[in-house]
């Protein structure tokens, strides 16, 4: 069955992340579509938005069908122009913020910028700071300072300690390091003797022994060629030493085990997750 191609553009009068956040959380719900995604931030000026308005009446010259159009912008004067493109404009602002503004009895503020700006000082710097940790103690770095950490991964090579604990730092300001359990840790289920008086803080990353295999398998592929995989067993062990967890990796995506992790940390109320 061939896929139906559409294009999808996201535009903004700043970055974007909250139109493609939103755009794409609902266009995952779409099978069988091929989509030519264009981001257009910072689209601040009416000369930006008849050059937009050209790309947008091309893409569906191109496609033959009519282009999506997520917007988050606040000008509307600059919306009025993309309005007049043959495309599906889904504006998130009109659509939601009539309906607070009668709600809360006030009218919106109607300034760009503000969901990802730095008008939460703390929460922004906490944030910086957690990053700067996460990247001090990755892979078993600076053991000594463990106890300064907010939680601790650990877990098998591979098993997505350091992306889980940088976006751990980006998102929720936890200051998270993390513990790469060898073969020999594995075999005698002991914990290292570096990580005994941090037993609180860890949290176990598990996956199951084939997607260890087909990982490590194409870390090798080009050093030393095929690799045959070998039949299936089960999970890589962990449960039992650690506080939390384990969390099973292999059919998550780090954002979908993070706010996993976050539970045990009641993370929402540490840190603003992107200064929303």
């Amino acid at each position: 069955m061939t896929k139906q191609r559409r294009t999808v553009f996201y535009l903004s009068d700043r970055t974007g992340i909250t139109a493609e956040t939103l755009g794409h959380s609902l266009l995952t719900q779409f099978d069988g579509i091929d989509w030519e995604i264009i981001n257009v931030p910072f689209l601040d000026d009416l000369e930006k938005a008849r050059l937009v308005l050209v790309q947008i009446n091309h893409a569906i010259e191109r496609d033959g069908q009519r282009p999506l159009v997520f917007s988050t912008l606040l000008q509307p004067e600059i919306l009025e122009i993309i309005k007049q493109a043959n495309c599906r404009v889904f504006d998130f602002f009109e659509t939601f913020i009539n309906p607070i503004e009668v709600e809360l009895n006030q009218p919106f503020a109607r300034m760009a910028g503000r969901s990802h700006g730095l008008q939460h000082h703390w929460s922004y710097f906490k944030r910086i700071a957690a990053i700067n940790y996460v990247l001090a103690h990755d892979d078993g770095v600076n053991p000594k300072n463990f106890a300064e950490a907010d939680i601790i991964l650990i877990g098998v090579s591979r098993s997505g300690k350091t992306p889980t604990c940088l976006y751990l730092g980006l998102q929720y300001g936890i200051a998270a390091a993390n513990y790469p359990l060898t073969e020999e840790d594995m075999t005698t289920m002991q914990l290292p003797e570096v990580l005994e008086n941090v037993k609180s803080k860890l949290f176990g990353l598990t996956l199951s022994v084939a997607q260890l295999h087909f990982i490590r398998q194409l870390d090798k592929l080009v050093a030393n060629g095929f690799i045959t995989l070998q039949p299936p067993g089960n999970e890589a062990p962990i449960a039992g030493v650690t506080t939390y967890g384990p969390c099973q990796v292999t059919p998550q995506s780090v954002e979908r085990c993070t706010p996993i992790v976050c539970t045990v940390l009641d993370a929402p109320n540490r840190a603003t997750m992107i200064d929303a």
